[in-house]
């Protein structure tokens, strides 16, 4: 009996628990505001989604009309960095993006975007691109 708890302790030793601190979990995309002409574009019935685990992210559009995005990121105090981006592709391999376009419906105007946390907190996240205000609510 004291060896199967232990081997559940172990075996729960390597699990990452989300915290209010880490980004963790399933975020809809609800409004991209334009910091420049101050418009707001309400998403919050479009179906855009990011898929945030560990240090991967997966950018998808559950209605289809784009395809998923896949890309590593990098959280250093309140800024995110992601790395190199990728069209989700498992049956033939995910495909580099070389064009930026294809991330504009995710709400990233960048090959390697950066950007501020400005609110992360009862379900909810802001993120600021720069030109960009990009809300989200947690599921």
């Amino acid at each position: 009996m004291i060896m199967a708890v232990v081997a559940v302790f172990c075996a729960c030793d390597n699990v990452e628990y989300a915290t209010e601190s880490h980004l963790y979990g399933f975020w809809h995309l609800v409004s991209v505001d334009t910091l420049e002409t101050q418009r707001s574009a309400d998403m919050s019935q479009k179906r855009i989604f990011w898929s945030v685990e560990s240090n991967l992210v997966e950018l998808c559009d559950r209605d289809g009309v784009y395809p998923s995005v896949i890309c590593e990121f990098e959280r250093v105090g309140d800024s995110l960095r992601f790395s190199t981006l990728f069209f989700s592709n498992r049956n033939e391999g995910d495909v580099l993006i070389e064009d930026v376009e294809a991330l504009k419906p995710y709400g990233l105007s960048s090959l390697q975007p950066q950007m501020k946390i400005e609110k992360h907190a009862s379900g909810k996240l802001v993120l600021n691109t720069g030109s960009l205000i990009l809300k989200f609510r947690k599921l």
